[in-house]
């Protein structure tokens, strides 16, 4: 790969798909010119360089949908969008789904697992806990965040 396009890959990488630059100003950093900047980029990833940083962004916004209880908004504030209805239109276009509907899928999820452990931990019985006489119930289970 052209070590000039891994310096702009690492850019967008630290910046988390919101870096701060156009690519004209990319190309200047670079010695390039913005077209030659978007045709080695294109050439050397295989996608068009703000495809790329729509992707990197939506990835990290689809990481916080499911990993915080943090509200829509303020993800898509994050993500340096100043219109939520952009966020939702952007994000869709990548991951198929809107931002809410991935976040209930991800809770539907993460719920079945507790459930899975739960319904484990009530089924143990002597044997499963090598003779120690342990028992578990419902009410030793504490579900974690």
């Amino acid at each position: 790969m052209d070590p000039r396009i891994g310096i702009v890959l690492r850019l967008i990488d630290e910046s988390r798909g919101t870096l701060q630059m156009s690519s004209g100003q990319i190309g200047n950093l670079l010695g390039l010119g913005e077209a030659s900047v978007l045709r080695l980029f294109s050439r050397e990833v295989g996608k068009p360089l703000r495809r790329y940083m729509l992707e990197v962004r939506m990835a990290r916004a689809a990481a916080l949908l499911a990993n915080t209880v943090t509200p829509i908004k303020t993800i898509a504030f994050d993500c340096r969008y100043t219109q939520v209805s952009n966020f939702y239109r952007d994000f869709k276009q990548v991951h198929g789904i809107s931002p809410m509907q991935m976040r209930v899928t991800q809770m539907k999820v993460r719920l079945r697992g507790k459930q899975t452990l739960l319904r484990k931990l009530t089924n143990c019985d002597s044997s499963d806990n090598m003779g120690r006489g342990i028992t578990y119930s419902a009410a030793n289970f504490t579900a974690s965040r």
